[in-house]
């Protein structure tokens, strides 16, 4: 999988070695998203109001792949995108149902 590319960005590809061509675009794309789905994930989740002191500061925990996302190669940042989305969507789905 590392000897594809994502839009002619090779997969095994690093932020810090992107930071020429159509690399920065497909980073910054990737990026973009993650935050997106980070939002999302924040603005769905409730937070009772006598909660303790500190739950209010994990749920900034939400914008950690970010983070990550920063420091592994493109396909692991793709990766981190499918799996936040797909969490993200199925507690969403979860818990409208329940």
């Amino acid at each position: 999988m590392l000897a594809g590319s994502m839009f002619g960005v090779p997969l095994n590809q690093h932020l810090l070695a992107a930071m020429h061509g159509p690399a920065v675009l497909v980073f910054f794309l990737l990026f973009a998203a993650l935050a997106v789905v980070a939002t999302l994930s924040l603005r769905w989740q409730a937070v009772p109001v006598e909660a303790p002191p500190g739950a209010r500061l994990v749920r900034y925990l939400a914008y950690f792949p970010l983070l990550v996302a920063a420091v592994l190669p493109l396909v692991g940042g793709i990766y981190l995108l499918t799996s936040t989305t797909w969490t993200v969507v199925e507690r969403k789905l979860l818990r409208r149902s329940g």
